[in-house]
């Protein structure tokens, strides 16, 4: 697969500045390649003489890829879930690949599980599995609890979003609708060896989080009984559960080892070695930054005034994280979009700015764009009085698109939540 490139370059490369954070932005794409740390860890892996190979999430089709080409075709079957709409150019022998919805549960998720298992079983002691999970991965495999279906999971879920429920609360009800989430795969991929490979789209990439934690032991069934007992009578009432059970015993989960081999941190950190090879001034804010986007741009703004009253000079910046947004209409926006237009409003007229911010997914809310551009540029052709009527009604994309400063990838088979490269100084 062609490493992704930005695909309208040629109409949003408006000035020489913009040209550098595009070809930053590419760098740390190819650099970051699924494959490529898929093909890496699965080489130095231990395995049998059957080998199994299941992907599911954004980043499936790479990550098959990655681990096809270590293992030299050599492995018996596998299956790859992929995201509905991607186009599907993965190939080998006894592959199976099946589509799925994201970012909501249906029933092609559901049936696009039952068949992978069924496609790869039985399993037994000699078996090695490897299981390739990514972001998007709760959404697109799924085999819910008895009695239940995949709409009621959906209305569950968002109500217990509504509710105020945090992500730790949400997985832990999720768990309870689920025979695959929270280390119930793993139980069913019992008596394996099971090798399960991540790509990391959350903050502090808690294994657990990541598609709501397949192949991870239930250790902390306190939170899960204080989940249930939280918003059972509001989101639960008749809902039949599934019991923690097996998923809490340690005698399931012997054979299993997973490591993070992609994560938003690789992202900044390929950032800096690029910045640094190109002998210019740079600062490095880190990675698994977050924040609501309002409060985030401010945030940002400040450090980065802080950081040239010490420098004295312009300089280059790069990091890594997510934020939140509140979506106030129907508009065609996402928050990479609207952080770099609110950043744009936190700059003042004696300030030398570039602010890129995209999803690594390519895919930023409900738009067609990876991200966008903000800098002086842009604020010559955009009054604060159309920024804002814009924002007012989440249609952050559709101004950006109208200005050539959209950033469209295309899906990237990737996914590590967003990356923030710029350029700050003073006129």
């Amino acid at each position: 697969m062609r490493p992704p490139v930005v695909k309208n370059r040629d109409r949003i490369e408006k000035t020489q500045r913009r040209k550098e954070a595009l070809d930053l932005i590419e760098s740390m794409l190819a650099e970051n390649d699924p494959a490529l740390r898929v093909e890496g860890a699965v080489r130095g892996l231990k395995l049998g003489e059957s080998v199994k190979v299941l992907a599911f999430g954004k980043a499936s089709q790479a990550m098959f890829e990655g681990a096809r080409r270590a293992l030299g075709g050599k492995y018996s079957r596998a299956a790859v879930v992929v995201p509905e709409g991607e186009d599907i150019w993965v190939e080998g022998h006894d592959l199976e690949v099946y589509t799925a919805t994201h970012p909501d549960v249906s029933q092609k998720s559901v049936e696009a599980a039952q068949l992978s298992i069924e496609h790869l079983g039985p399993f037994g002691e000699g078996d090695d599995v490897l299981v390739l999970i990514s972001g998007g991965g709760s959404a697109m495999f799924e085999l819910p609890a008895q009695g239940l279906d995949a709409e009621r999971i959906m209305e569950v879920s968002r109500c217990v979003m509504d509710a105020g429920g945090d992500i730790y609360e949400l997985n832990a009800v999720r768990a309870l609708m689920s025979r695959v989430k929270a280390g119930g795969l793993a139980v069913m991929l019992y008596p394996a060896r099971v090798h399960g490979l991540v790509v990391s789209d959350v903050m502090g990439d808690d294994l657990s989080v990541i598609a709501s934690g397949p192949l991870t032991m239930l250790r902390d069934t306190r939170r899960v009984e204080e989940a249930l007992r939280k918003f059972r009578e509001r989101c639960l009432p008749g809902v039949m559960v599934q019991q923690v059970g097996e998923r809490s015993d340690p005698r399931y989960f012997e054979r299993v080892e997973q490591q993070i081999v992609l994560s938003n941190s690789d992202f900044v950190q390929s950032g800096i070695r690029y910045l640094a090879s190109r002998r210019v001034d740079f600062v490095s804010f880190g990675s698994n930054l977050r924040g609501e986007v309002s409060e985030f741009s401010r945030r940002l703004a400040q450090a980065l005034r802080q950081a040239y009253s010490l420098r004295g000079s312009p300089f280059w910046f790069v990091c890594g994280g997510e934020t939140t947004v509140q979506v106030r209409g129907n508009g065609r926006g996402g928050r990479a979009q609207e952080l770099v237009l609110r950043f744009m409003e936190e700059m003042g007229d004696d300030e030398d700015f570039l602010l890129a911010c995209f999803g690594t997914d390519g895919i930023d809310g409900r738009s067609d764009a990876a991200g966008g551009i903000s800098d002086n540029w842009l604020r010559e052709r955009v009054g604060r009085d159309e920024v804002e009527r814009y924002l007012a009604g989440s249609d952050s994309g559709t101004l950006l698109m109208s200005r050539d400063s959209a950033i469209v990838t295309g899906r990237t088979g990737n996914n590590v939540s967003d990356i923030m490269v710029g350029y700050y100084g003073r006129r």
